[in-house]
């Protein structure tokens, strides 16, 4: 057998042992830009910005640092205890958005339920 033989059956052996699928079907959805935009208005408040949820997260571990690490001592008129004080209501301020922004983060709905409901409200719209 010459090396182009050779070469020949290890194709045609490889090409009846190769599978084909056809993976390509798609959900078209036909809908107006005034419809996309009253589906996200409706819905959007739903997710949660992750800068949000950032800016949260950067302020109380910067708060909770300065409060285990500072020795707060008096200054412009407050004592020390007063400074801890204003420090130890920052952070339960920011905490409380906090754990609000990571609880609707865990709540937030799937891109496929925003997805469905664009194309609900632009079948109902379109009835």
């Amino acid at each position: 057998m010459t090396e182009a033989e050779r070469a020949d059956a290890t194709i045609d052996r490889v090409v009846q042992a190769t599978k084909v699928t056809d993976n390509t079907a798609q959900e078209v959805i036909e809908v107006t830009r005034d419809k996309v935009e009253l589906a996200l208005h409706r819905n959007l408040h739903k997710y949660v910005p992750a800068g949000e949820i950032l800016a949260w997260t950067g302020l109380t571990i910067t708060l909770l640092t300065t409060m285990l690490t500072a020795e707060f001592q008096p200054s412009f008129g407050m004592s020390g205890d007063t400074w801890r004080g204003v420090f130890i209501l920052a952070f339960w301020a920011s905490v409380f958005p906090l754990v609000r922004g990571l609880v609707r983060l865990c709540r937030r709905p799937k891109i496929d339920d925003l997805v469905n409901a664009i194309e609900r409200d632009s079948r109902s719209a379109s009835s």
